[in-house]
């Protein structure tokens, strides 16, 4: 298998078109767009999750400055064996920090869904080395891989101003393209009533505000878009860490 993004090697099984493949440790960087990877070096361990207890040790000699700067030492984990940039424990798992429990995630309650979050860790480290035990499930045992990664948290100005533009050529031949998709009146027969619409609302769905700066997701098939800062704003709040970053239309 070989990464999309950063185009490293890897022999790791994966069930998906292994021409869209994303390394675990570019889905780790992704995952999250208001929580960014520091660089450089910003990954202090990454590993696959094999057995039902991995140790290890952290050198963090510059803990107290990363403090001062706002920046977090978080834990995340993720299934190997998807294409999703979501944050997923295993059924259970404790984090040890020099003989402490400093994190424990229960299995959820009978009919719950768990909403799975990566987790700061830094109030439980100290400056210097640090022995750390992740004990989880057995059943969890190879389809995990972890990572411990330095993040700083990016303001919805900074988080705008990475988002990429549309030429207006491009933008315009986007439009035609879905106008020419959009289902014809009456071809899906006389007992089937058209609810689409080929008129393109000014106003964000979110918010009901003018839209100043529109947007909309690569693979949406519809016209309508949202409000940047709307959106964002929307995802910033979500507390549902894997619905972040959907159209809320398409999903």
């Amino acid at each position: 298998l070989r990464c999309l993004r950063c185009a490293g090697a890897f022999d790791l099984a994966y069930s998906f078109d292994p021409r869209a493949f994303t390394c675990p440790s570019c889905r780790f960087e992704l995952m999250d767009p208001l929580n960014v990877v520091v660089e450089p070096k910003g990954v202090l361990k990454l590993a696959l999750f094999t057995q039902s207890q991995l140790d290890f040790s952290l050198d963090l000699p510059e803990l107290r400055q990363w403090r001062r700067d706002s920046h977090e030492v978080e834990l995340r984990m993720l299934r190997i064996d998807s294409t999703k940039l979501h944050h997923t424990w295993p059924l259970t798992l404790k984090l040890f920090a020099n003989g402490h429990e400093i994190l424990t995630v229960s299995p959820p309650e009978e009919g719950h869904k768990r909403r799975d979050v990566p987790q700061g860790i830094s109030a439980g480290l100290k400056i210097g080395i640090n022995s750390l035990s992740v004990r989880a499930d057995t059943d969890g045992a190879g389809d995990f891989a972890l990572a411990i990664l330095r993040t700083r948290a990016v303001g919805l100005p900074e988080l705008a101003s990475t988002v990429g533009r549309c030429d207006e050529p491009e933008a315009s031949a986007r439009v035609r393209g879905l106008l020419a998709r959009q289902p014809a009146d009456g071809a899906a027969g006389e007992d089937v009533v058209c609810l689409s619409s080929d008129t393109l609302r000014l106003l964000c769905p979110l918010t009901m505000d003018r839209v100043e700066d529109p947007v909309r997701g690569r693979r949406c098939e519809h016209l309508q878009c949202f409000g940047l800062q709307a959106y964002m704003a929307s995802n910033k709040q979500m507390r549902a860490f894997n619905n972040r970053w959907q159209c809320p239309l398409c999903s």
